[in-house]
């Protein structure tokens, strides 16, 4: 376990929060929103540390450099179920250890797997255990061994926190009432309501993943693309999808009108010139890219699940 400067976690470091993000600081809605906590903590002087799987170099988004970050071994990719069990019982102890090495009385933990581990790495710690769920709670399984560990765990930290009412409500068969708190979502407004140039362009944004079903709104562009020949759909994100949903507009014959543009630091630019957002995910918690596209004074069309 390394810090940014290559040294070892001194034993007894005093820390108002650690941040748990073991999958990374990756180009999600949930890593956008740790990465803003983090960084105003730091600029109100608390004391952080993040503990994650990957140095700054890796990092989507901008964390303070002033931020002290402990790299813990990843969990190896293994097809045999029990090296699987092996290799999450070790991460669980390597996290565990670097969770003791600490004085800090409240651990933050971001989205399911990270939750789930960060609960069984501070039993009997004695620490303040706080977990974020950012997505559904209802409608949306991670399998039936991630969706029997959060019923069983979620119950054994402090608080939890949803972004939405709706997921919440999911949660109130196991987690008692008096621990869930509604965080919802926030937005940098930035005076994004001022008159901006808009051009015939559809936006989406978000991973491109099979939960935000962004082939919905490729097929459904499809329908009126030969119409309306000078529209466009902007799809903004990255994910293992991606090349699908290229194949599927090549397919579908509308490659000059749909343009893929990847993992996009700042999306402003591309919300103040599109004339329509469209979400299409199969199920969310509050996402993001809807309040941001609404900040924008921009019609927005989604599904009936959210």
């Amino acid at each position: 376990m390394k810090s940014i400067n290559n040294k070892r976690v001194d034993r007894g470091n005093i820390y108002d929060i650690v941040f748990v993000v073991d999958g990374g600081i990756g180009g999600g809605g949930a890593e956008r929103a740790a990465s803003r906590m983090i960084n105003y903590w730091m600029e109100e002087g608390r004391k952080i540390l993040l503990i994650t799987v990957h140095s700054r170099k890796h990092d989507a988004y901008y964390i303070n450099p002033k931020v002290e970050r402990v790299i813990v071994t990843p969990i190896r990719n293994t097809t045999n179920s029990f090296h699987k069990i092996v290799e999450h019982l070790l991460y669980i102890f390597r996290l565990r250890n670097a969770i003791r090495l600490t004085k800090s009385r409240v651990v933050l933990s971001f989205v399911i797997f990270s939750n789930i581990r960060t609960i069984l790495s501070c039993l009997g710690l004695k620490k303040t255990v706080v977990i974020s769920e950012r997505s559904a709670t209802i409608g949306r399984s991670y399998g039936l061994f991630w969706d029997f560990l959060r019923f069983a765990l979620y119950r054994f930290s402090n608080t939890v926190t949803g972004n939405s009412k709706h997921s919440l409500m999911g949660m109130r068969k196991y987690v008692s009432e008096d621990k869930l708190v509604y965080v919802p979502n926030f937005v940098d407004h930035n005076a994004n309501m001022q008159e901006n140039k808009k051009n015939n362009s559809i936006i989406t944004v978000g991973r491109v993943i099979e939960s935000k079903a962004q082939y919905l709104g490729i097929e459904a562009f499809a329908l009126i693309g030969n119409t309306f020949c000078d529209w466009f759909l902007d799809i903004i994100g990255e994910g293992d999808q991606l090349e699908k949903n290229i194949k599927l507009s090549s397919k579908l014959n509308i490659t000059n009108q749909v343009n893929f543009h990847g993992f996009v630091k700042n999306v402003n630019k591309y919300y103040k010139a599109a004339s329509i957002f469209i979400l299409t995910s199969k199920y969310e918690g509050t996402p993001n890219s809807l309040l941001e596209a609404m900040s924008y004074g921009i019609p927005c069309i989604v599904p009936d699940n959210l």
